[in-house]
């Protein structure tokens, strides 16, 4: 089958990368219908890519990708606004997939969405919001995503490609903390709040956009920005912004975390926490093995085939 998968974003088309990959082994011809911006990131990640339309509810380029193929089955990120309208208008089936929380559109999202499905000759239905089904590989508890069609999928780490640094390789004479994502700004002030801490300090960072003055301890390794999913298999613990991908590859992997979104008060401690205490690394585990227990990407491909038969 035709299968157009499309996401507005890089991060949120290697969300859906995994399974636009299990589909193409599993035979199926896939394309990745993307913004300009995105076209280098699909192509890096494999996928053969598509420019199609612009940002926000510019959707007349994804309409008419679909449509001229035409795509028999459309993989949607769950930011996508359109990906719902254009598998309609090509006589698709469609799919939804989770990047984030799921959150039912208020009334001002719902309006505009029924003008643009008006557009195209359609009228409102909730798959434009859902998807024919939902395909979510985030962390139990974390989409708030019950309905019918829900499809849990096993996390495949991946926020593009690279190459592990050589330094890797080599084991850590200490614990090692991967630090990743939030401004320039927000990681001065995690380096110092990390200067006390007994353990290697890698952070992936835009040096060049550090503050004059920033001051890295001697135990703090200095990466520009890299993909987690590389780095975190060689880590005994992740401090992140509350990225989803970060998360769920910290997830996959057992690997303990700190999502810095409320605010990096007591860090050293909180830090010592994940290193020092078996509680926290036993709850990372066990949800490790939980996801571990889920069928992968290629596993859901018979689903989603049964979408289009």
């Amino acid at each position: 089958m035709r299968v157009l998968v499309t996401a507005a974003t890089g991060p949120y088309l290697y969300h859906l990368a995994p399974l636009a990959w299990a589909l193409r082994t599993a035979g199926h011809e896939v394309r990745a219908a993307v913004p300009a911006g995105v076209v280098e990131a699909a192509r890096g990640s494999g996928l053969a890519a598509v420019e199609a339309g612009g940002e926000g509810e510019d959707i007349a380029g994804l309409v008419a990708a679909a449509r001229s193929w035409p795509a028999e089955l459309v993989v949607w990120d769950g930011h996508s606004v359109g990906g719902g309208i254009a598998a309609r208008v090509a006589g698709a089936a469609h799919v939804r997939v989770l990047s984030a929380p799921h959150v039912a559109p208020g009334p001002e999202a719902t309006r505009r969405l029924t003008d643009l499905a008006g557009a195209y000759g359609l009228a409102f239905t909730e798959d434009l919001v859902f998807g024919q089904a939902t395909v979510d590989p985030l962390p139990p508890g974390v989409s708030g995503f019950r309905g019918s069609g829900h499809l849990p999928v096993r996390p495949v780490p991946y926020d593009g490609p690279a190459a592990v640094p050589a330094f890797l390789h080599k084991k850590a004479r200490r614990p090692r903390v991967l630090v990743t994502g939030g401004e320039a700004e927000g990681v001065a002030v995690v380096l110092d709040a990390v200067a006390e801490i007994d353990a290697e300090i890698v952070v992936t960072v835009d040096s060049a956009r550090l503050p004059a003055g920033t001051r890295v301890p001697r135990h703090v390794r200095l990466l520009e920005p890299m993909p987690a999913h590389v780095l975190l298999p060689f880590c005994s613990a992740v401090v992140h912004d509350g990225a989803p991908l970060t998360g769920a590859a910290a997830a996959v992997r057992g690997v303990p975390q700190l999502d810095l979104t409320d605010g990096a008060a007591g860090l050293a401690e909180r830090v010592a926490r994940l290193l020092d205490d078996p509680g926290v690394r036993d709850a990372a585990e066990r949800l490790r093995d939980e996801l571990a227990e889920r069928p992968s990407p290629g596993g859901l491909v018979p689903e989603l085939e049964g979408l289009v038969r």
